[in-house]
């Protein structure tokens, strides 16, 4: 919104005396809220009206509005005395005439509350530039005194940064006092660099900044040699070595002197590190006997013969647990790691066919599976007779995914117990196909029902009274919803036909007129009772909150704008637009969410279940 160039404009005595054609000026602010017309209404729907608006948080976006319905609502006053007048003259009566308005004491007592809310709204806003005003002059103090506060180059280049960057993020302030706080800080700006460009003591004092922390990094550094663990040493370390990079150089008298304090320091570490290493090498050299050992405790292990499933477990759990020994050993000499690792990896390899030699001529296996797969028949046929369609459904497919899994059984033992798994399951699936025939009956009956319903509704001639519309309106969706079931393939057709029918029948009732309001719930209300007609009211919620996202980042974009623009007549015209258009934005905003709260929320619907479908067959 475009702010009063005088702050002096607009007293509240100024302000409570305004006049019609003031009222009835168009900000563009108020373009999008201006459009409604009151020409047909009457007094007392004049007051209503004016009563919303009065509640509405922004009062300025309402002025044309409200200088609408004041003229209109004074015409139609001036028009009732007139005719009060007459009827009283016509009358004979001696006494004197007195104006009767029932609706005056309400109208005058919103005007001023209007009014009222308008002067705090415009005292809101001086004051907010007034805070802008105290907030832009404490950077200017803070930039006249940053040259003599700063002591190390760099950190004062950001603090002026920081400086201009809050500069940039505050909003106006009072009219005619921003060019000399713009040269002001123009002036301080300027004043720093030359400042940073001339005095070279600057310089002095940064390179003593760098010798305090240089030796602070020293003392630092020559305390890790009492660290116990030398990888944290190492670490640390490291990141101090970064910080010295960091710091720049403290002038020929003490570089050298510094440095080389920095360097003993840091050798300290490293000879740890040295040490570590020495200590690790000899580590590894005993770990290299124990695997070397581990290597001639696996031989007998691979070696011995075995002829029975006992035996061969109790040689799997040796190796493994040789393998866990194995495991638990450090590292050994790099030299020697692929050597001894091949040794042992081979003789565990020897093992591992040994045994699926001796297992792959043994029958074990088709045992278990056939125990297994007699275990799956018994399952089958405890749910061959179950009438809860879908959790049998759901248990036999996975018995069957089961059956799958399962390997071979012996050729003797393959049909039998196939066509035993089979037979139970195939006499589940006929009797469901034979529920489904019967539910397909029902379904054909209820499709006839709804035919019946829905031609009854568009033959159906709405009411003068305007409840009794919505009363049948809810008896329609009540009788609907109680109606049996619908297949997936007829639910959505029938929903549609249903919807078109109460589509007539609103029609109809349009046709009559009414209450608008009204007649947008009862439509909505019809539109809810639908899946089309959800689906409609869920494109018009997405449609809307789209358009208020995109209206949100336009904003967004225009605001980070402003901060570019310099000063000049073409930069405060094009900031004036900008300021305009995000003005204009809000106003949209706010009446797109207003528009959202009237449509009704949507609950996602739940999944159904498909029907079965009598020709999938289940495969041995």
């Amino acid at each position: 919104m475009q702010l009063n160039d005088n702050p002096n404009d607009g007293s509240e005595k100024e302000l409570m005396n305004e006049s019609s054609e003031e009222l009835n000026q168009t900000d563009p602010v108020e373009q999008e809220v201006a459009q409604e017309d009151f020409s047909g209404y009457s007094r007392e729907e004049i007051v209503e009206k004016l009563a919303e608006i009065v509640a509405l948080p922004e009062p300025e976006a309402y002025k044309q509005q409200v200088g609408q319905l004041r003229d209109l609502y004074k015409i139609q006053a001036k028009e009732e005395l007139e005719k009060q007048k007459s009827n009283f003259e016509s009358s004979g009566e001696d006494d004197e005439f007195e104006f009767h308005d029932q609706y005056a004491e309400k109208f005058d007592s919103l005007m001023k509350e209007y009014n009222q809310k308008r002067i705090d709204s415009k005292k809101k806003k001086e004051k907010q530039l007034n805070d802008n005003l105290k907030q832009k002059k404490e950077i200017l103090e803070s930039l006249r005194t940053l040259p003599e506060n700063t002591t190390n180059i760099s950190v004062g280049f950001e603090k002026l940064q920081s400086l201009q960057a809050l500069w940039r993020s505050i909003g106006p302030v009072p009219a005619g006092m921003g060019d000399e706080l713009y040269k002001s800080y123009q002036f301080y700006v300027t004043k720093f660099y030359e400042g940073v460009k001339l005095n070279n003591e600057l310089k002095d004092l940064d390179r003593k900044k760098n010798l305090e922390l240089k030796t602070e990094l020293c003392e630092k550094v020559e305390k890790l040699a009492d660290e116990p663990s030398v990888k944290k040493a190492m670490e640390q370390l490291s990141n101090l070595q970064e910080q010295w990079r960091q710091i720049g150089q403290t002038g020929k008298e003490t570089n050298d002197a510094i440095w080389e304090r920095f360097k003993a320091a840091t050798d300290k570490v490293y000879e740890k590190k040295r040490k570590l290493q020495e200590d690790l090498g000899k580590k590894q050299e005993e770990n290299l006997v124990k695997k070397q050992a581990l290597v001639e405790k696996l031989k007998p292990i691979v070696e011995a013969e075995h002829d029975n499933h006992k035996d061969w477990q109790k040689a799997v759990e040796q190796v493994e647990s040789v393998f866990e020994e194995w495991k638990k050993v450090g590292p050994v000499p790099a030299s020697n790691n692929d050597e001894v690792w091949k040794a042992f990896r081979g003789l565990r390899n020897e093992f591992m066919e040994k045994k699926d030699k001796f297992y792959s001529v043994r029958k074990d296996e088709e045992k278990e599976n056939l125990r297994q797969k007699i275990a799956l028949c018994e399952q089958a046929e405890e749910l061959k007779d179950s009438h809860d369609w879908k959790k049998a459904t759901d248990k036999l497919k996975q018995l069957q995914a089961q059956w799958k899994e399962i390997g071979g059984v012996s050729r003797k033992d393959s049909d039998k117990v196939w066509k035993r798994f089979r037979a139970a399951c195939d006499h589940f699936f006929n009797r469901k196909n034979q529920n489904y025939e019967e539910q397909k009956s029902k379904l054909s009956e209820s499709l006839k029902e709804r035919e019946d319903f829905i031609s009854s509704i568009e033959s159906a001639e709405p009411s003068e009274d305007q409840a009794q519309n919505a009363e049948t309106l809810n008896s329609w969706k009540e009788k609907w919803e109680g109606m049996g079931e619908l297949s997936r393939e007829d639910k959505g057709k029938y929903s549609a036909m249903y919807k078109r029918a109460l589509d007539v029948f609103m029609d109809k009732l349009k046709s009559k007129g009414g209450d608008p309001k009204a007649f947008e719930r009862m439509k909505y209300n019809q539109l809810m009772q639908t899946e089309e007609g959800q689906e409609q009211v869920r494109r018009e919620r997405s449609a809307i909150s789209s358009k208020i996202k995109k209206i949100e980042e336009e904003i967004i974009s225009l605001e980070n704008n402003l901060s570019f623009f310099g000063r000049s007549k073409n930069a405060e015209a094009m900031l004036s637009e900008y300021r305009k258009k995000i003005d204009d934005g809000k106003v949209e905003i706010q009446k797109l969410k207003d528009q959202l709260k009237t449509l009704p929320r949507i609950q996602e619907p739940e999944r159904t279940e498909r029907l079965p479908d009598k020709n999938k067959r289940h495969r041995r």
